[in-house]
Parts: C-alpha cells; sequence; structure tokens
C-alpha cells in the first residue's frame, strides 16, 4: 500500500467527504509555540524545532535559532488562554531567583518480597516534578532497578508532602531527582 502525502486542504476535504487520507511522516507539523528564559532574564518567542542535552532549536518569523541549554534559566509552552503560560514553567536548581522546594514527609519506598529473594539491591534515580499544586508530577526513570524495586520508588515518590519552590513568592513548577537506594538488611 503505498502512502501519499497530501496538503492541508486535500485532508480537510477528506474528512468532509468522509474519505480517509494519509498524511506523509515528513509533513510539517503545527508550529509548538515556546518561550525561552535565558539565564540573563531575557525571554525570547518564537517556535520550538528541538531540545537535546546541549542546544534549544526554535524559530523566530522563519529564522532558525539556537540557545545552549547552559544559558537557559527556564523553558514555557505557552497554553492558549493563558497570558504568558508561566504554569506550564518548570525551573530547575540552577534557576536565578527560585528557592527549592522543601521536603515535609518522604515515605521509604518498600523493598519488594521478590527483590529480596533475588538479592537485587542499588539505587533508583527518579527525575519529578515538584508542581506549584503540592504534586508530584513528570516522573521519568533516570536509572531504575528489577523485580519492582522502580514501581515502588515511583509510588514512594507520588506520596511525597512539600513546600512547592517559590520565584517571586507565588509557587512554581520545580524539577529535580530522587534517589530511592535499596538494601538488603
Amino acid at each position: 500500500m503505498k502512502i501519499i502525502a497530501f496538503s492541508a486542504m486535500a485532508m480537510l476535504l477528506g474528512c468532509l467527504l468522509g474519505v480517509r487520507v494519509w498524511a506523509d511522516a515528513n509533513e510539517q507539523k503545527a508550529p509548538r509555540p515556546v518561550v525561552i528564559t535565558l539565564r540573563t532574564g531575557e525571554k525570547l518567542r518564537g517556535d520550538l524545532v528541538k531540545v537535546d542535552d546541549e542546544v534549544v532549536e526554535f524559530t523566530v518569523r522563519a529564522t532558525p535559532q539556537a540557545v545552549r541549554l547552559d544559558d537557559v534559566a527556564a523553558i514555557e509552552f505557552p497554553v492558549a488562554g493563558q497570558a504568558g503560560g508561566s504554569e506550564q514553567t518548570v525551573y530547575e536548581a540552577k534557576s536565578p531567583g527560585v528557592t527549592k522546594p522543601v521536603i515535609l514527609y518522604k515515605e521509604k519506598a518498600r523493598y519488594t518480597k521478590e527483590a529480596r529473594e533475588s538479592g537485587v539491591f542499588g539505587t533508583v534515580l527518579l527525575s519529578v516534578v515538584f508542581a506549584a499544586d503540592s504534586r508530584v508530577t513528570g516522573i521519568r526513570v533516570i536509572r531504575g532497578l528489577p523485580q519492582g524495586l522502580t514501581e515502588s520508588a515511583i509510588e514512594a515518590a507520588q506520596k511525597i508532602k512539600f513546600q512547592p519552590a517559590t520565584k517571586d513568592g507565588k509557587p512554581v513548577n520545580f524539577r529535580a531527582t530522587l534517589e530511592f537506594t535499596f538494601n538488603p538488611d
């Protein structure tokens, strides 16, 4: 079966006529607006192209731009109807003017029976967002362990109680790394 690329107008016409129209994988996606705050406080606005471990690439009026990630304090994805999309901003430890969240309660992750019987031990590393609304969200596994230990660490992370990070006295989202160590005692 051959897949043929069509324009957005052809796709719309296909929908109206009830005909299935396939898009080519190389077809351009809708631009995703982005606001990049530099460590200097300057804000850059454009359409996101990509983010990797070294650079943020974006366009401003179809002109390609790039900023080193070391120079970035925050990346925001404005949502329609939100002024500047500040609820979407996630700050990090290096972000100027941001106080870190204060952990009030952190449950110890449960060492599973399977892991204990198999002699599995080590540390699970999770990247999490301490959200402005006092929830732990955006959990990503940096380094996991087998036998249910990664899942146990995620469950414990979701039960953390904390005071949110702040910027200018207002709660903000903050990304940090959590460690859960499992040792057979």
